[in-house]
């Protein structure tokens, strides 16, 4: 709740009213002004600043009012598709969920491909070199137990594809180039 200074004057009113306009460009800025503290007793002219958090408060509801009642008019919309044509939206739904991603890799060169399939496969990883040479992702209590203890521990490894086989994979994905 934000108290207009009915009795300000005209100086101060029309300061108010050049920094609102100013403001209400970047309707962005609205919020975090209006949810910013005010003390009064710090202001220089507590008129021309109520006045002024006053008219921002006045733009945000109008804001609000529009933005709520876009989304009504979208629900409803939403609403009177669905009521009619549900089958056929879950269908679309079902295959845009589906396809979006793996088309996008199908139409993608093979190459090209690989490298995407190589990229996401690499992940990071903390283990353990066991005493007998083999790797572990653990370094928890019973880490290389069955492999004749602990040699060292290591920290951020990495894991991923080789590229021969992010190549084969994307091979048999990829609709362009060699297959």
């Amino acid at each position: 709740i934000i108290n207009d200074a009915n009795s300000i004057q005209i100086k101060s009113n029309e300061m108010a009213h050049r920094d609102f306009l100013f403001v209400e460009k970047n309707r962005n800025k609205i919020k975090p002004i209006l949810y910013s503290s005010f003390d009064y007793k710090t202001c220089r002219d507590e008129l021309r600043e109520r006045r002024y958090r006053h008219l921002l408060a006045l733009s945000y509801i109008e804001l609000l009012k529009k933005e709520i009642s876009l989304k009504d008019r979208v629900r409803i919309e939403i609403l009177k598709l669905w009521k009619y044509h549900k089958i056929e939206l879950i269908i679309g739904f079902v295959i845009l969920s589906f396809t979006i991603r793996p088309i996008s890799d199908r139409l993608s060169s093979v190459e090209s491909l690989a490298n995407k399939i190589h990229e996401r496969s690499i992940y990071t990883f903390s283990g353990a070199v066991c005493n007998d040479g083999s790797e572990s992702h653990s370094q928890g209590r019973g880490t290389c137990s069955w492999h004749h203890g602990v040699n060292r521990y290591f920290y951020k490894g990495s894991y991923g594809k080789s590229m021969k086989e992010s190549y084969e994979e994307a091979r048999k994905i990829s609709w362009v180039g060699e297959n």
